[in-house]
């Protein structure tokens, strides 16, 4: 059986924190020493609390056997608290801003688990809650597919891009005659920078 221990991670599009990647194989006997002090459950939050990425947050979505590595804080909701809207409380820029208020610096920052405790978060009751966490999971959803297929056409974009002045350089096209149109923008951007 493999047991992963887990590092946190640099920010990325979707604030993914965990990542089995970035692995570190320990032995069972390991695992359950460490797992008398914590053991991962489904929907336990994580946020790391050293380092540049200090106050990024994940849920835990897999049943993956796996323990972390102490530059994480791990929060577990009791019955009336919904795990999802905790996220995301914990992800406003209100709460944030009290976590940077709250953090100490050696060489980078720092935040305990004494004042992570003691930062109150407002929650409203469980209905509600629940339906917040579904709106904002459903509109983060649509963003996310919005943010990557402009990922996908700015990188094809790109290509296109090295593809058209590979083509003139190399004289497949002849661009002599040229002249950008009138209405573009970024065509007249170009023709002053000509000019200039």
């Amino acid at each position: 059986m493999k047991v992963y221990l887990l590092f946190p991670q640099k920010r990325s599009q979707q604030e993914k924190l965990i990542s089995i990647k970035n692995e570190l194989i320990y032995q069972k006997k390991d695992h359950n020493r460490y797992c008398e002090k914590y053991a991962p459950k489904i929907n336990d939050i994580y946020m790391v609390k050293s380092g540049a990425t200090t106050g990024v947050t994940a849920l835990v979505e897999t049943d993956e056997v796996f323990n972390i590595w102490s530059p994480l804080a791990a929060f577990r909701c009791k019955d009336n608290y919904i795990p999802n809207y905790v996220l995301n409380f914990f992800r406003t820029a209100e709460y944030l801003n009290i976590l940077a208020l709250s953090w100490t610096f050696g060489t980078q920052q720092n935040i305990g688990m004494g004042i992570l405790k003691n930062i109150h978060i407002t929650c409203p009751p469980i209905d509600e809650a629940k339906e917040i966490a579904a709106h904002l999971h459903h509109h983060c959803l649509k963003l996310e597919e919005t943010l990557t297929l402009a990922l996908k056409q700015v990188t094809l974009l790109k290509e296109r891009r090295t593809a058209l002045i590979s083509a003139a350089v190399t004289g497949k096209i002849d661009l002599r005659d040229w002249t950008p149109p009138s209405s573009s923008t970024e065509a007249s951007l170009i023709a002053e920078e000509v000019t200039a």
